[in-house]
This record gives structure tokens, C-alpha cells and sequence, in this order.
């Protein structure tokens, strides 16, 4: 089993990785539509991303706790359209809560640290809320080799920009 001391050593964006690997499973073994796939698109960008400003900007609309606790008329949505807004809500309210939560707390592994240091500990929390999520499931967690060399000692914490495409089975 898979505990929080398993990823001090993993960067933000491996954690990130092994999240959204957690996430996918989650999904294909409970039977979900996959991610629409701008925000799979978006979610995938972080790993990749030069520019981690913008790809905050491009997120922090989208997590299921923003769309479906705001109405898109609320004035609280600069980035995202109303299109984006209603295919987001339409495809959250067809997931269950466990499933919204894992999202929730994929989104801000990225975002945490992004404006301060490296701290382990506030994206370590965030991932294992995810792992409980799947331990308590039952479901298989994915290989966690798959991210061993994206380590804290590349980019200050980060780890090395790679492609999403490259971790995905």
C-alpha cells in the first residue's frame, strides 16, 4: 500500500503524474466518460508547461468545487467561456462525489507551491487524499516506478518538464 512518505522524493509535477494516473483508473474502473477533452488538455499541460502562470490561469476556473459552486453569471469566471462552463458542469454533475473530490485534488498539486518554495508537504497531502480515495475503492494503484526519475532535485522541486502522453498506459 502506498503512503505519503513513498513520494517525498518525487517532484511536484511526478506527484502531479501519478494523480492523474490514479484519477484515470479511478474513472476507467468505475465506468466514467473519460475527461471532455479541453480539460484533459489543460489537466495534461502542467507537466509540459514552461509558462506554469498561464497554466494556472487556464485551471483555476475548472476544478468541479469553482463550476459547480458558481453560476457562470457570477462574474467569478475571467478565462473560461460559457461553452467551457456548461460542458464542465453537464460532465461533473454525471460523476460521482468521490470522482469530483480526486479532481479537486489533482488540480492543486500544481498549484500549490506555484508563487512560493518548494514545500513537500502541501502537494503530499493532496496526493493522499487521492491514494485514500483508491485504497479505499480497492482499486490497483498504479506502478509508482513509472515516476521514480522525476526526483525533488530537478528544477528546484518541480522536476523536468516531460510529456503527460509518455506516463499514460
Amino acid at each position: 500500500m502506498k503512503k505519503k512518505s513513498d513520494f517525498e522524493k518525487i517532484s511536484i509535477r511526478g506527484r502531479y503524474i501519478y494523480g492523474y494516473l490514479c484519477l484515470k483508473k479511478y474513472m476507467r474502473d468505475k465506468g466514467f466518460q473519460p475527461l471532455p477533452n479541453t480539460l484533459e488538455k489543460d489537466i495534461e499541460e502542467f507537466v509540459i508547461s514552461g509558462e506554469l502562470d498561464t497554466w494556472h490561469e487556464n485551471v483555476e476556473e475548472v476544478p468541479p468545487s469553482i463550476i459547480l459552486n458558481n453560476d457562470f453569471n457570477s462574474e467569478y469566471y475571467e478565462i473560461i467561456d460559457f461553452n467551457y462552463y456548461n460542458e464542465l458542469r453537464e460532465y461533473y454533475l454525471s460523476l460521482n462525489q468521490e470522482c469530483l473530490t480526486l479532481i479537486d485534488n489533482l488540480i492543486p498539486i500544481g498549484i500549490g507551491n506555484l508563487y512560493g518554495q518548494f514545500k513537500s508537504e502541501l502537494t503530499l497531502d493532496y496526493l493522499e487524499n487521492i491514494i485514500e480515495i483508491m485504497n479505499y475503492n480497492k482499486l490497483e494503484l498504479p506502478k509508482s516506478d513509472y515516476i521514480a526519475n522525476l526526483t525533488v532535485d530537478q528544477k528546484n522541486g518541480w522536476g523536468n518538464r516531460v510529456n503527460m502522453k509518455d506516463y499514460i498506459s
